[in-house]
């Protein structure tokens, strides 16, 4: 897989992206479906994609949704936690983005903590949650639900662990140190969310509702982000 130049062959990339100059070129793409319908030939996507990611393994969709080499994951997980802050930006005053936390100096924590000096999260806002101004933390995290190590797991078993996951690293941290709360974003890249996302953007609803004066329904509005957000 190539970050090279736009080609006739860009739009076979896993997510094709202007920004980052992948993206398909509609010359190109209009010259392959052309000649595949002109000859009368099946469209197989196999036959047309690279055999090799460029890590040097097999590339097939499960490699793609999880391949840290070429940035697709940080890519869709920076694409959702922006779509949050613009959502937050809305009934939240202060909103920060990767807010590093305070250092410890000696406070305990429990061994599976992060204790890192650098540790940070995605977002950090104000007052979501209560009207006291405590800071909410939020950790945005995007999981392959076919997985190799989620296969044998049921899906709420695999958000359940991911979520506990979180809190074991950041929640004593948060609430000890930050005086603020922790608030898991978890996300898969079927589509689904966590159980704590769905209370999180329910509230998040209500909240958007009392400022708009409008009245939606909480479980559509959670349905259409869930549409919104750019997961591949």
């Amino acid at each position: 897989m190539s970050f090279g130049l736009c080609s006739h062959h860009n739009f076979n990339m896993t997510v094709p992206m202007n920004i980052v100059n992948i993206s398909s070129c509609s010359h190109g793409f209009n010259e392959l479906f052309g000649t595949l319908l002109v000859y009368g030939m099946e469209f197989n996507p196999h036959l047309y994609l690279p055999t090799t990611c460029g890590c040097g393994s097999s590339l097939s969709i499960d490699h793609c949704l999880n391949c840290h080499q070429w940035g697709f994951t940080i890519f869709r997980h920076n694409d959702n936690r922006s779509l949050i802050v613009r959502l937050l930006g809305e009934v939240c005053h202060q909103i920060t983005t990767e807010p590093v936390l305070q250092q410890l100096s000696g406070v305990s924590q429990p061994s599976s903590a992060n204790t890192s000096n650098n540790a940070r999260l995605d977002i950090k806002a104000d007052g979501f949650w209560d009207c006291l101004r405590q800071n909410v933390y939020i950790d945005v995290t995007i999981f392959n639900p076919i997985a190799h190590s989620c296969r044998n797991q049921s899906l709420s078993a695999c958000y359940r662990r991911h979520e506990l996951k979180k809190r074991h690293h950041f929640e004593h941290r948060v609430i000890q140190v930050e005086h603020g709360c922790l608030t898991s974003q978890l996300f898969s890249t079927s589509g689904g969310m966590g159980p704590s996302a769905s209370i999180f953007f329910k509230r998040l609803a209500s909240r958007l509702a009392t400022k708009k004066n409008t009245h939606g329904n909480t479980g559509q509005f959670c349905l259409g982000f869930t549409a919104r957000l750019p997961l591949p």
